[in-house]
């Protein structure tokens, strides 16, 4: 099944986060290039990853003089911690300790903040909470973190982001294992304190089938950028990302991907924009 799927370029440094808290680190022109419809390399050809463990984030960094002071990381089970970038400059082939995770936990995202930045965390069942970064004091590498929204029955967080300065008029692009998508102003998102329920972002029913993933992406970068839908067994759409119909918080969307026996449900999404190398 496609967990992880991102846009990057070739000399870009990605950082490779399991769900046992470790991280590795390689060149993206060190994954060989292969056609759409390969199968490519088992990742332990590159990572030297313990038994039970597996990669459950990659982030792409930008360069030493582009924006970015700390890694910001969240677990499933609502945990977020802050950590200075610099403690990931010198990474062992054997990886490093990024996060201590508590048990039944797993650390599932991390972005690239600049220490002033937002953070939304979205979670399964549609709640969403928006904060000011500077709640989440940095901590080192070994820390566990703090709570960063409080879950009620089986719900789990789904998608964490780092909404930076200049996106403050974007848009929460979400969309649901059934295939059901919507993009939602930034600004119907009140901002709330670090580790409350948050408010609702989606309308979560049967049909839909729970969210997958959110994303933020700037206003002024909609017309230009596509989505990618991946579902379970691999089978990939790519649409505008206009085409998701606006709509309010308490909605739950358009239809964007008909999930059928030979793909099975919507595994997750990403927005691609073409960059110059």
């Amino acid at each position: 099944m496609v967990d992880i799927f991102i846009a990057t370029t070739t000399h870009k440094q990605l950082l490779f986060f399991t769900n046992q808290g470790r991280v590795f680190s390689t060149k993206a022109f060190e994954i060989p290039v292969t056609s759409r419809a390969a199968k490519g390399q088992a990742i332990q050809n590159f990572l030297e990853l313990a038994p039970n463990e597996k990669v459950t984030a990659v982030q792409d960094l930008p360069n030493a003089e582009e924006a970015g002071e700390y890694l910001v990381m969240a677990t499933r089970g609502g945990t977020i911690k802050k950590t200075s970038r610099e403690e990931f400059l010198n990474i062992r082939r054997n990886g490093l300790k990024a996060i201590t995770i508590g048990e039944g936990d797993a650390l599932e995202w991390v972005g690239v903040s600049s220490g002033s930045d937002r953070i939304i965390i979205t979670t399964s069942r549609g709640q969403a909470i928006l904060f000011e970064e500077k709640d989440v004091r940095p901590m080192g590498r070994t820390a566990e973190g703090v709570r960063g929204i409080k879950l009620k029955g089986q719900d789990e967080v789904v998608a964490m982001y780092v909404i930076s300065s200049g996106q403050e008029d974007g848009q929460v692009m979400v969309i649901t294992e059934q295939g059901f998508g919507k993009r939602t102003a930034i600004s119907e998102y009140r901002v709330q304190g670090r580790g409350g329920s948050g408010i609702k972002t989606a309308s979560v029913t049967s049909k839909t089938g729970a969210i997958v993933r959110a994303i933020v992406l700037p206003a002024s970068q909609v017309e230009e950028a596509d989505i990618l839908v991946v579902s379970e067994r691999g089978q990939v759409i790519r649409i505008p990302a206009s085409s998701l119909s606006q709509q309010g918080r308490a909605t739950q969307g358009v239809r964007v991907m008909r999930p059928s026996d030979k793909s099975g449900k919507v595994s997750t999404f990403t927005v691609w924009q073409q960059e110059e190398e």
